[in-house]
């Protein structure tokens, strides 16, 4: 297991994501799935600089599927990416304080700096990324039509760049927010 964890390199929330997605049983209240909206805000925080997320989408059951659009921190080519996430939220139907979380984003980055601006470069170094996240999600509020939660969770993921030596390897914290339907 050892030889195995160390040839992850930072395979903890891996791990994490694996452990909540084969644990997952049904309960009663999770058997008929319900399709409303969800929309939310999540900051990442990494080895490889920090975003800010911005996503909207549906859930249905304990899976949500949403639109992302972020944008990233490198000083000079204000890079943004547009991409698609999936999150399965464990017992989301039964009322519990503390639901474990996991997901997957994949995300095509581009720049959002206008031709004008002399200071800044019309490409960003990196032209995709794609994110494991796993942690937890705790309900804050419960209106009669939306409800909303902050998110706590670890991210690993890949970053793509021009050529083969511009990839590169994240890993850190997410904090987030979301409102969602009931």
């Amino acid at each position: 297991m050892n030889l195995l964890m160390s040839k992850l390199r930072g395979g903890i929330p891996i791990v994490a994501v694996l452990l909540v997605l084969m644990g997952a049983a049904p309960a009663k209240a999770q058997e008929a799935p319900r399709r409303h909206w969800e929309a939310g805000m999540d900051i990442y925080s990494g080895t490889r600089g920090g975003e800010a997320s911005f996503y909207g989408g549906a859930f249905g059951g304990n899976n949500s599927l949403a639109f992302r659009f972020s944008a990233l921190d490198e000083t000079n080519t204000v890079p943004c990416s547009v991409g698609v996430m999936y999150e399965y939220v464990a017992f989301r139907q039964t009322g519990l304080r503390i639901m474990p979380t996991a997901g997957v984003s994949a995300n095509r980055i581009f720049s959002c700096a206008s031709d004008g601006d002399a200071r800044r470069h019309a490409s960003p170094l990196m032209h995709g990324s794609r994110l494991l996240t796993a942690g937890i999600r705790v309900p804050i509020l419960k209106g009669s039509y939306a409800a909303g939660s902050l998110k706590v969770m670890a991210f690993t993921g890949r970053t793509d760049g021009h050529t083969a030596a511009g990839d590169a390897r994240t890993r850190g914290v997410v904090l987030g927010a979301v409102v969602h339907a009931r």
